[in-house]
């Protein structure tokens, strides 16, 4: 029976939906089993009458939830089963219902599900219904309901099973997201989730290596225990991948279903194939919302572990998400989208989505089935990656990544290690605040310092200007005054006087002027060869030679001084000038010494020749400056004085 008016608008009986090939099989919608949100319903199994929505919200599984009272059982009879005793309804669905019963051998709870409505002759629903109780069984996993004896009685079909107690992964789903309100740490929330999911993929995968799909995984037919169980329900589509006709068999097949109405037991039977309707190519069943593009356009011939990993990454999605990606469309525009893969990607409807999970969840989802996992193994062994901090498969690594994995794996050292850098950071800063106040400190003394050195030197350079002056007027007053009243004998008292107060005055400026500059070194120079003058004048020749040799001492010093030292005896002069200047002084030494008696080597009064001869004026004109005119007059004297 066709689900809902809309579907039947759709899928009229015996219409098909078309293929993306004209050659291909037509897909051919089976009925639905259970109620439910658009796209969330299954779709499969029988042709017969859906029960009425009512019964069909109640739970569709078994489970131990609050039994109702024993109603009348209008289409089974307990009274043949002596092991069993009825104690009321846990739920039903398109095709069973699921009833608590006391196995009164074991004196135990169990669950016992039963063909809903069954009718002699509807062989389709009975061999669906017993193709489910058989996979179940075969199927020996924590996360499979362990089933503990089938029935298959003339008129009627059960099947025994654990009673279980919890609730499903989709209430749960909806239940965490309502709770954390997308607030908080994502890993908060969803680690416990996911490890739902592994035990998931785990199940998936053990059936997968028992050669069988599932077909319709979704977390309404996925069980979550109290204590930690985690049980995969409703293997009613399950397929066996052997189970694959040759396509023109599987063809043929569909189109004996859709004008065939001879009863499936009577139909020939293929060894290794199955009998089934939903085996036939075209047909497509399962829950639209969570079915693989290959398996909602009806490929039954494509299906492999691959279409799995596809409703297991629509799972993952929801976990993420807290809805699947076909939420709130009609089952029309859910059956169109995944046909075509269209959904919206994971990273634009979650933003706080780690990178490493969206790859996960968009290679689950791919279109291509070659681009997917290539079974729940590796869906569930980068998913557990990620939960350790690891790096996943399908996602390159970056530093950020790396970083980020490492203090998910070392949450308490990267605590530590965060608060040492803040407390390192704090210190530097206040460190820097210090370092900057001192180094401005620094730069205001040092700018004092300069400043004071600035006028240090200003006031230098006035004190060596009036010594200068002082010595200048000296030396004129001196030379032209003493020598004035050389020649008058009346005036030799007076011209004695006037040469002791110069002796004096000399005197006192040498023991003024400094010897820490070259500057004032030759300035103390030229005073001792003054006073060296006034006292070889006033007949005191050997106290006059004493200061001629001590200052051609301090001028041998200086001529023999770094190029910088001689530059700085005068600031405005060049290198030739001032070892001119040293000449000049080096000569009137030699002058003093040789009015006082002293004898000079000729090698070094030739050198004085030289030096001063070299700075001397020797074009047409005659005409030059006046450190030329000084050396001039420093050779005439030198000449006369070796005379």
């Amino acid at each position: 029976m066709i689900y809902g008016s809309m579907i039947d608008h759709l899928y009229r009986k015996g219409s098909t939906r078309p293929m993306s090939s004209p050659n291909s099989p037509r897909p051919t919608i089976r009925g639905v089993r259970e109620y439910g949100n658009a796209g969330e319903a299954t779709i499969g199994g029988s042709r017969r009458q859906t029960p009425s929505l009512e019964s069909s919200r109640r739970k569709s599984e078994f489970g131990d939830q609050q039994t109702r009272p024993a109603e009348p059982i209008l289409d089974f009879d307990y009274e043949r089963l002596d092991r069993y005793q009825a104690e009321g309804e846990l739920g039903r669905g398109g095709w069973g219902v699921v009833d608590r019963v006391v196995d009164l051998k074991l004196d135990r709870s169990v669950a016992l599900k039963r063909i809903l409505g069954y009718t002699e002759g509807d062989e389709d629903l009975r061999e669906q219904f017993l193709h489910e109780a058989r996979i179940t069984s075969q199927l020996q996993h924590p996360g499979v309901v362990p089933v503990h004896e089938l029935g298959d009685e003339d008129d009627a079909a059960y099947y025994v099973m654990k009673l279980l107690s919890g609730e499903t992964l989709h209430s749960l789903i909806r239940r965490v997201h309502s709770e954390s309100s997308n607030a908080g740490r994502l890993e908060d929330w969803v680690l416990p989730l996911l490890e739902r999911f592994l035990d998931v993929c785990h199940t998936v995968a053990y059936a997968h290596h028992q050669k069988i799909l599932h077909r319709d995984l979704k977390p309404a037919n996925i069980m979550v225990g109290s204590f930690g169980e985690t049980i995969v329900l409703d293997w009613g589509l399950a397929k066996t991948i052997e189970e694959n006709p040759e396509p023109q068999a599987l063809h043929d097949a569909t189109v004996r279903h859709g004008g065939d109405t001879a009863p499936v037991s009577k139909r020939p039977h293929v060894a290794g194939h199955s009998q089934r309707s939903s085996e036939c190519e075209g047909t497509v069943v399962g829950t639209p919302a969570y079915m693989s593009p290959e398996q909602a356009r009806g490929e039954v011939t494509r299906l492999d572990e691959r279409s799995d990993v596809f409703a297991l990454g629509v799972i993952l999605y929801e976990i993420l998400v807290g809805t699947h990606p076909h939420s709130g469309r009609t089952t029309e525009e859910v059956l169109r989208r995944a046909a075509d893969a269209e959904r919206q990607p994971l990273k634009e409807v979650a933003t706080r989505i780690p990178p490493p999970l969206v790859a996960i969840v968009e290679t689950a989802m791919a279109r291509d089935p070659n681009e997917r996992y290539a079974d729940a193994e590796e869906l569930a062994a980068d998913v557990q990656r990620w939960m350790l901090g690891q790096s996943v498969s399908v996602h390159p690594d970056t530093v950020l990544d790396r970083v980020s994995r490492w203090c998910r794996r070392n949450r308490m050292l990267a605590g530590v290690i965060a608060a040492s850098a803040t407390v390192m950071l704090v210190l530097s800063l206040a460190f820097g605040v210090v370092i900057k106040q001192a180094h401005r400190d620094e730069t205001r003394a040092r700018q004092l310092a300069e400043q004071e050195k600035q006028k240090a030197e200003a006031a230098h350079r006035i004190a060596l200007a009036r010594m200068r002056d002082a010595r200048d007027a000296a030396d004129e007053w001196l030379v032209e005054l003493s020598g004035a009243l050389e020649f008058h004998p009346g005036l030799a008292e007076h011209r004695a006087a006037l040469l002791q107060r110069a002796i004096a005055h000399y005197t006192r400026l040498v023991e003024e002027a400094s010897e820490s500059e070259s500057e004032q070194q030759l300035e103390q120079a030229r005073l001792m060869v003054r006073l060296g003058d006034a006292l070889r004048l006033s007949g005191d020749s050997e106290f006059a030679l004493t200061r001629y040799r001590n200052a051609g001492a301090i001028l041998d010093r200086l001529s023999e001084g770094s190029d910088q030292q001689v530059r700085n005896v005068s600031r405005t002069a060049s290198r030739d000038t001032t070892t001119n200047i040293l000449s000049i002084e080096q000569t009137h030494v030699a002058i003093g010494e040789l009015l006082s008696g002293d004898s000079i080597p000729t090698s070094k009064l030739s050198q004085l020749q030289r030096s001063l001869m070299a700075s001397l004026p020797f074009d047409e004109s005659g005409t030059g400056d006046e450190q030329q005119w000084k050396s001039a007059s420093a050779f005439v004297r030198l000449q006369l004085a070796c005379t």
